[in-house]
């Protein structure tokens, strides 16, 4: 994802497919749907806007409508984790297609270096990253994921799958999600992964097909 300055007023006609937008505001480049538009967020709104009225922002730049947060070329940077004694941990929020967070993290002991565009400091921030699933990730560290990296997972996830606003905006969608928070909730000692395991095409072909055989088998009883 990257971040985008607005160099002129938009204001489209269709506002449910087209995101307004003003000179001097800060968009993040969610995804380039067809050519001369992109599809980009403004933290509250998703929605296409031309090229022509976007600029790419320079790297490390503070993030406009989140103060924590800046940004190094394609990666995202949340910070700040505060101990007493003040010192600061820069999290890396990049998601891979498997919904893997990654979980480098750099510490700094005062907080203006990441205030400076110094090489040594966007050299360091530049990784490979490592990826782990959120739910085996927390166990290890003290560091929580937050509700802005869990809302741009999500916006990752309807890039990555093509998924229609519709559809994630659904009932049906998010009544999986909430269900499966339920049921986290109440079975907190096993882990999500278990507890919610990643299927294969094949598994959920076997579960439709015992699914439809205990009906029948209900049907015939109840004859």
């Amino acid at each position: 994802m990257t971040l985008f300055e607005v160099l002129s007023d938009y204001t489209p006609d269709d506002d449910d497919s087209f995101l307004p937008v003003k000179k001097g505001q800060h968009v993040v480049k969610l995804a380039n749907p067809f050519p001369g538009h992109y599809t980009c967020s403004d933290g509250q709104r998703n929605g296409q806007v031309p090229v022509v009225h976007l600029k790419l922002t320079d790297p490390l730049t503070q993030h406009p409508f989140f103060p924590d947060l800046f940004l190094s070329d394609e990666w995202q940077f949340v910070t700040e984790v505060r101990p007493k004694d003040w010192r600061h941990i820069v999290l890396c929020s990049e998601m891979n297609d498997k919904g893997e967070v990654c979980t480098k993290d750099f510490r700094y002991d005062q907080i203006n270096k990441l205030k400076r565009n110094g090489s040594d400091v966007t050299k360091r921030l530049h990784h490979t990253c490592e990826f782990q699933l959120p739910g085996s990730f927390h166990k290890k560290t003290s560091i929580q994921i937050t509700e802005y990296m869990l809302f741009m997972m999500f916006i990752d996830f309807m890039a990555s799958a093509r998924l229609s606003f519709r559809a994630a905006t659904a009932d049906k969608f998010w009544n999986l999600i909430y269900s499966a928070m339920r049921l986290s909730r109440l079975k907190k000692d096993i882990p999500v992964e278990k507890l919610f395991p990643k299927p294969t095409r094949q598994s959920v072909s076997n579960k439709l097909i015992d699914i439809a055989n205990q009906a029948i088998i209900r049907q015939l009883q109840a004859m």
